[in-house]
Order: C-alpha cells, then sequence, then structure tokens
C-alpha cells in the first residue's frame, strides 16, 4: 500500500510522513554539461552522480567510437543511454524500483 500512496500521495497516511508534495529544485547547467539523468532512488542507491557520469560518457564514447553518422550515433543514445545506467545499478546490487531517462543537452 505504501508504495501506491507514495505516488499519489494517499491522505489517510499523512500523519505517517507521507505526501503527495513534490520535491522541486532549481540548479544552473555547468557549460560543460552534456546530459541530465532523471531517475529514482534504485539508481541513486547504487550510483553516485559521478560514477552515473563516467557510465554515461563511457557508453556514449562507445557508442561514438561504433558508429559512422550522427544519426546513427543518436539513435543508439536514444534507445541505450538509460538501460546501460539501469542495467549498471542492476548489476552494483540495487533491489529498488530502477527507472532512468537520460536528456541530452
Amino acid at each position: 500500500q505504501l508504495s501506491v500512496s507514495r505516488s499519489l500521495g494517499d491522505h489517510h497516511l499523512k500523519s505517517s510522513g507521507v505526501s503527495c508534495v513534490p520535491d522541486v529544485s532549481t540548479s544552473d547547467i555547468s557549460c560543460g554539461a552534456y546530459a541530465l539523468v532523471i531517475a529514482s532512488d534504485g539508481l541513486w542507491d547504487a550510483l553516485e552522480d559521478d560514477a552515473a557520469a563516467e557510465v554515461l560518457r563511457c557508453f556514449i564514447d562507445t557508442v561514438v567510437a561504433q558508429n559512422s553518422g550522427p544519426q546513427a550515433v543518436a539513435e543508439q543514445l536514444r534507445q541505450g543511454a538509460a538501460k546501460t545506467l539501469v542495467d549498471r545499478a542492476k548489476e552494483l546490487g540495487s533491489r529498488d524500483n530502477i527507472l532512468a531517462m537520460v536528456v541530452f543537452l
């Protein structure tokens, strides 16, 4: 019941600390930023920010080396970037739900 209540903000569990109010923050994007990773705690429990960035950098380097044109590279990145992060979190033993989305800037 709690997993459903966390996503829907079940009001009768409000006294237990469950809230439907999202955490919202803003951040400045640095000049060298190339992607935004939006993920659930299943990923972040297994990977620190720098480790996720390194996994993504290695994936990008591999894709660029294996493909000849920008369209092929873009297609491979679209299909595999988030999956690569999720797979790495699983390899590191994450047992929580793992969701990741990668937005290339």
